[in-house]
């Protein structure tokens, strides 16, 4: 699984999921100075399965139009971070 890590995101995490789905961070892309919807839209056209942040207050939309507020997004659903 491909899957992005945004700004913010501690690259401690990354030792956990690296055995098994290939991350980047969003800066590597040279993607860090843009906005969620931004950066989400150019990652799924990239081809990455997951969005991971810590932003708290980030609103992401799923497929179906309802927004969601989590910590890792996936499409076309939404990962529920608890």
């Amino acid at each position: 699984m491909l899957v992005l890590f945004d700004n913010g995101t501690p690259r401690t995490l990354a030792r956990y999921l690296i055995d098994h789905h290939s991350v980047t961070e969003a800066r590597a892309r040279g993607w860090q100075e843009l906005e969620n919807g931004e950066l989400l839209n150019l990652a799924e056209a990239a081809g990455f399965e997951v969005l991971v942040t810590t932003d708290k207050n980030q609103e992401l939309s799923t497929e179906s139009g309802h927004p969601q507020d989590c910590g890792c997004s996936a499409r076309p659903r939404t990962l529920d971070p608890h």
